[in-house]
């Protein structure tokens, strides 16, 4: 993608804007990032309103627990699948303590996910090729918490986006009662920040807080912090991210094999990345099942 940016002799200002947003957005090094995938990300994601227009009073996982209230027993956390083992006409998957004998199996993990599944026999050629194409990225989460939103005074909207560090973003998310100002970190500088001690990354976000919000950003009555490259599920990032130029890699795991239906945001034909797109792949598999 940098190197797009160049050629078209853009203004340094804007190529480091242009590096920020997409470090930001894709939590994967702008260097790595294949232009294409930047313009299928385009293609499919329209922009008609605000991404952070709505969201849940308590957290996205509230949803998750909401949607999984009537499935009771069904629901089997803390069994991380270690095989799946395809036959003729059904499938074995396997954890640490049990084995269900499927005639589907729905695979809602990134692609980086795969190799850790254990599928035997190893997934076709084109599949495997696919699902190779795509990188996690690395993001940091913090949500810092005041008194007051003093970052939406004077006019302001609580929205900052850095062209220094590169993807470093801010935004509002107060709730009646909790004033609270959110900051996410992408891309190379989530890497780099990774090595340093949680006091370094602490300060160094609520240091950054201060420089569009004023000095009063220094000083948080809590910080929580959510490194989510550790998460071995998670992928890193918002989600995985082709590092390649393979247009056609989303399509072809979309397509699935026999017995195997893949299902996950990075797979959407509508807003990839996204919890949207996770919902419209959901919806695609089940239909496809």
């Amino acid at each position: 993608a940098m190197e797009w940016a160049a050629d078209s002799n853009m203004p340094h200002p804007a190529m480091e804007a242009f590096r920020s947003a997409v470090d930001g957005s894709t939590c994967l090094d702008s260097h790595r990032v294949p232009v294409s995938y930047l313009a299928q990300l385009n293609m499919r994601s329209p922009s008609t309103h605000p991404e952070l227009q709505l969201w849940f009073s308590e957290s996205m996982h509230s949803l998750a627990l909401h949607l999984s209230a009537g499935l009771g027993p069904h629901v089997r956390l803390a069994s991380p699948v270690r095989g799946v083992h395809l036959h003729d006409e059904s499938a074995d998957v396997v954890a640490a303590d049990q084995v269900w004998h499927a005639r589907e199996v729905v695979v809602a993990v990134p692609p980086s996910g795969y190799p850790g599944l254990g599928f035997a026999p190893g997934l076709p050629d084109d599949v495997a090729q696919a699902a190779a194409a795509f990188s996690p990225g690395t993001v940091l989460k913090y949500v810092l918490g005041y008194e007051a939103p003093f970052w939406t005074h004077d006019g302001r909207n609580g929205i900052g986006q850095f062209l220094s560090p590169p993807g470093l973003y801010f935004t509002d998310a107060s709730l009646p009662g909790a004033a609270t100002l959110v900051g996410f970190v992408g891309g190379t500088t989530a890497r780099e920040w990774s090595r340093h001690s949680e006091r370094q990354r602490h300060e160094a976000i609520t240091y950054h807080a201060a420089t569009p919000f004023g000095p009063a950003a220094l000083e948080p009555l809590t910080v929580i912090e959510r490194l989510w490259a550790p998460d071995e599920w998670g992928g890193g990032g918002y989600s995985n991210v082709l590092a390649t130029h393979a247009p056609h890699a989303a399509d072809v795991l979309a397509i699935g094999m026999p017995l195997v239906t893949f299902a996950s945001t990075e797979l959407s034909l509508r807003f990839p990345g996204y919890v949207e797109g996770a919902i419209t792949a959901g919806k695609a598999a089940a239909y496809n099942v």
